[in-house]
């Protein structure tokens, strides 16, 4: 699934990440990183920005959450069963042209 290995190449990167960060820090040296602050706005673009390189008609994020799992109820059972479904999740409008041909 193109979705799910996405998440696994960005989780790992971010894995990655950290390693180095925490590596940098504990060099011997006692250095203060100040936090990085992006705005909500700053998000919102980036999100919709890498939103429309997938799908050029999308124009506006209506909603988002940075973690969702899907569930699946299960008659048989009369239980919840987690699917292997989750990562972050963009509501989005979008604008199709249509085209009259004669």
């Amino acid at each position: 699934m193109v979705i799910g290995s996405s998440l696994r190449k960005l989780a790992q990167a971010f894995s990655n990440f950290q390693r180095t960060s925490y590596s940098i820090l504990n060099a011997g040296q006692d250095i203060a990183m100040a936090p990085i602050v992006i705005s909500e706005e700053a998000k919102r673009a980036a999100n919709l920005r890498v939103l429309q390189r997938a799908d050029s008609s999308i124009v506006d994020i209506v909603g988002s959450a940075t973690h969702v799992v899907l569930y699946e109820f299960n008659a048989a059972s009369q239980a919840w069963e987690k699917r292997n479904v989750e990562g972050a999740h963009n509501i989005y409008d979008t604008v199709y042209v249509l085209v009259k041909r004669s």
